[in-house]
């Protein structure tokens, strides 16, 4: 288990509000991704008094449903979601699923004050790349 990470807690959200709906490439490293998620949700906590309420689709969605179904269920879990976090690695944006994501968003009336950005980097030339 990562350090700063648990699924102590794990709820079920077929009712709740979600603070975040998290967006990452399955593409971009796991580890770093996993650590740098339990990071910022120990500094959520600490601000907000509460654990985070997060949608991460490969975490959360129904295994039963195939590739299509997810596609269609996608807006609704958009939907409950209050903001947006992107762990922003090198293949974000290289990913028609997390571009497909994004659009989903802006469509159904997201604002860019409501998307928080963390780079998935774990050196500054790759940060730089990220950012730029």
């Amino acid at each position: 288990e990562e350090e700063g990470c648990s699924e102590e807690g794990a709820v079920s959200l077929s009712h709740m509000p979600v603070d975040y709906y998290v967006v990452h490439s399955a593409s971009d490293p796991p580890k770093l991704k996993w650590r740098l998620l339990g990071e910022w949700a120990l500094r959520f906590e600490r601000k907000e008094g509460r654990r985070p309420v997060v949608w991460v689709d490969s975490l959360c969605a129904d295994p039963s449903l195939d590739s299509h179904e997810h596609l269609a269920h996608m807006p609704a879990y958009l939907a409950r979601s209050k903001n947006l976090l992107l762990l922003c690695g090198p293949t974000l944006t290289e990913r028609l699923w997390c571009v497909g994501e994004l659009y989903s968003w802006y469509l159904l009336g997201g604002m860019v004050e409501d998307v928080e950005i963390i780079p998935v980097a774990d050196d500054a030339q790759t940060q730089q790349k990220i950012i730029a």
